[in-house]
């Protein structure tokens, strides 16, 4: 199993904010696991992936983008590229 996700890398990878990602959760629209007593709520990337790609995120506001996983399991991000201006 990979590396679970936090709110932050679950929202670089949908492009939403985590208030969103976190209403989510509170009404059982997205897969999470409760890590610890509850307290800390953790994503699974393969979960999420195929949550996406199966369309059961209804109208969730969030975009998945294209930004693979690196080898440890958490959300890239394209900072460092380059525009084409």
């Amino acid at each position: 199993m990979s590396n679970l996700w936090t709110y932050k890398e679950l929202c670089e990878y949908l492009g939403c904010g985590i208030a969103h990602a976190k209403t989510l959760v509170k009404r059982e629209a997205i897969p999470h696991k409760h890590v610890g007593r509850k307290k800390l709520v953790r994503f699974d990337p393969e979960t999420i992936r195929a949550w996406v790609v199966k369309g059961d995120n209804g109208n969730s506001a969030c975009v998945a983008r294209d930004m693979p996983a690196n080898s440890t399991g958490t959300a890239t991000t394209k900072a460092g590229s380059k525009s084409n201006e």
